[in-house]
């Protein structure tokens, strides 16, 4: 029901205001629900910005924020135990999707460290190693 009040206030607002970038914002949220405040970003903000964040071992803990933003610093990162992406747009809430970043996991972690002691070791892997590795999650 939030949802649905979100979208219609989306496009009511989007008749409005035409002109300006809208976006949701939150910080720090643990799940996408609660990122459907919806804020008028100022003239120099040029994209929606979404980053999502997994961090632990086992039990995985997802953070979500939403922002405005003047750039755009879209990148991802996957240490094996945490990871991090941000994700940017730029037309009128257009950042809804709270799109995860990968899971992190024990897996993900050992597949560059396998990938290295394998050359170390002078053995060569399968070409498409990585990929073998991560199909197996």
């Amino acid at each position: 029901m939030k949802l649905f009040l979100a979208v219609l206030l989306a496009v009511v607002l989007r008749a409005q205001q035409a002109d300006s970038l809208w976006c949701f914002t939150c910080e720090n949220q643990s799940n996408n629900l609660s990122c459907l405040k919806i804020t008028k970003c100022s003239d120099v903000d040029k994209h929606c910005l979404t980053t999502v964040g997994y961090a632990g071992i086992g039990k995985s803990r997802r953070r979500i924020t939403k922002k405005c933003s003047p750039t755009c610093p879209q990148f991802n990162i996957n240490l094996g135990i945490a990871s991090y992406s941000t994700t940017c747009c730029k037309s009128f809430l257009c950042n809804l999707s709270g799109k995860p970043a990968p899971k992190s996991g024990k897996i993900m972690g050992l597949s560059p460290a396998l990938h290295c002691l394998l050359l170390v070791k002078g053995a060569s892997p399968h070409p498409n190693f990585e990929i073998l590795a991560l199909g197996s999650l």
